[in-house]
């Protein structure tokens, strides 16, 4: 039986990271056959609010918390853990912490957004220009 399961999680990461090597080679080929043919891959903006590194470390930080959070879990149904309701005991505040931490700078983030797009000094030549 642990024979399977060790083959299984093998075979998973192979797949996993054959998927990966495949994609990125098929990138190289796109970028190469555009390059003899004089062209080059465009690229894609991406407008960076200022709170987006904030929403990225909170979505980073919440999914440590959940994942610490779910290990963690197994702890209150073995051993002293049967004395907690749910076995969730004070060893599950390792897993909650960072987990409402998280929660905390992606809420700050979306409360603190204006909803206007911001505008980049090009665009506002641009628009000045315009005007006159």
């Amino acid at each position: 039986m642990e024979f399977i399961i060790c083959l299984g999680t093998i075979s998973f990461f192979l797949l996993l990271f054959g998927f990966l090597v495949i994609w990125r080679y098929f990138n190289y080929l796109e970028t190469k056959t555009l390059a003899e043919k004089g062209l080059v891959k465009p690229q894609r903006e991406i407008p960076v609010s200022k709170n987006q590194p904030m929403l990225v470390w909170g979505i980073i930080i919440s999914g440590i918390g959940v994942a610490l959070s779910l290990g963690l879990l197994p702890v209150g149904r073995t051993g002293t853990g049967s004395m907690y309701p749910f076995g969730l005991g004070p060893w599950m505040l390792f897993g909650y912490i960072p987990l409402f931490f998280g929660l905390s700078l992606v809420l700050a983030s979306v409360f603190m957004r204006n909803g206007k797009p911001e505008q980049k000094s090009d665009d506002l030549s641009r628009d000045s220009a315009k005007e006159e």
